[in-house]
């Protein structure tokens, strides 16, 4: 029996001082571009950090958990379920990433 694939770690439980800044900055742009991408369809991330964001085996960041809501301390309720909650979000995530 082939052993099951693990689940990615999510960005929020690594130590990102121990990754070079041009992983981060390739992991910044991914983001960046998923959320522009999701934003051309009408479609919110809404809760938006990152413990949603998964890095897989290739090194590529992924987003998940679109359940419309959010997360203190990343984004203002106020702008709940909303394309500017995910641009705070963004912004904060790319702070988060130190680049």
């Amino acid at each position: 029996m082939d052993r099951p694939e693990r689940i990615p770690p999510n960005l929020g439980s690594l130590n990102l001082d121990s990754v070079a800044k041009l992983r981060r900055k390739k992991w910044a742009r991914q983001i960046r571009s998923i959320v522009q991408q999701l934003h051309d369809i009408g479609v919110v991330w809404g809760d938006a950090k990152p413990g949603n964001i998964l890095i897989d085996k290739k090194d590529d960041a992924w987003i998940v958990d679109f359940g419309g809501s959010w997360t203190e301390g990343w984004v203002d309720p106020e702008l709940a379920e909303s394309m500017k909650v995910d641009l705070q979000a963004l912004k904060r995530i790319i702070e988060f990433l130190k680049v």
